[in-house]
This record gives C-alpha cells, sequence and structure tokens, in this order.
C-alpha cells in the first residue's frame, strides 16, 4: 500500500504527500550531513496540515 509521494519541485527540494485515512500532510525532506556513515540522509519535515 502507497500511503505518499515524493519528487523533486522546481528548486530542487524533495517535497510530497502522505495521505492515510485519518491524516494528510504535506512533506519535505532536508538533507542530514553527518560524519556517520550508518545517520540518516534526509530528515522529514511536516510542512503543513493539508496544504
Amino acid at each position: 500500500m502507497n500511503i505518499g509521494s515524493i519528487a523533486k519541485n522546481a528548486a530542487g527540494h524533495l517535497v510530497g504527500r502522505v495521505s492515510t485515512l485519518t491524516v494528510e500532510l504535506t512533506i519535505a525532506l532536508r538533507p542530514v550531513h553527518s560524519a556517520n556513515p550508518n545517520a540518516p540522509k534526509f530528515e522529514v519535515m511536516a510542512l503543513s496540515a493539508a496544504r
């Protein structure tokens, strides 16, 4: 089951939507820089509910 999608916008940022029966969010992925090779590469940020 797919509950969302993410794509690059015109500015090159990764943005998308997550939709379930109870939640609808606009999200963005922000790069995370770390010296740890096991660290996440992106942080998920909720921009707004139903934006």
